[in-house]
């Protein structure tokens, strides 16, 4: 993790927040729940707002609805990473990127 600042989202965990956090502190990537990123989704659509500088989402902890990473890479041009691990491997132990089929239904195709 040499050169990489972490940042860690404080008490509050809401789509306001969250995306003052993205945009205040430029961040390029971000990890966390699906249930972190509906919120954040939710909160950007109904504000009508976008994305300067966020590229990346790796969601784990549960599974993530599709239509939710559709949304973030077609509607915001996010690319969703879904992960996998469990605590004593640390937060991330597997990841997925879809490919063939898989990549069209989750891009709507």
């Amino acid at each position: 993790m040499v050169g990489v600042k972490m940042v860690f989202p404080g008490p509050h965990l809401d789509g306001r927040e969250r995306a003052r956090a993205v945009r205040d502190r430029a961040r390029h990537h971000e990890r966390g729940r699906p249930t972190v990123w509906l919120a954040l989704l939710n909160f950007v659509k109904e504000n009508r707002l976008r994305f300067s500088t966020l590229k990346t989402l790796v969601i784990g902890g549960s599974a993530a609805p599709p239509a939710m990473i559709r949304a973030f890479r077609n509607d915001f041009g996010v690319n969703v990473l879904h992960a996998w691990g469990m605590t004593e491997m640390s937060p991330l132990g597997h990841r997925v990127l879809a490919q063939g089929e898989a990549r069209k239904r989750l891009a709507g195709g």
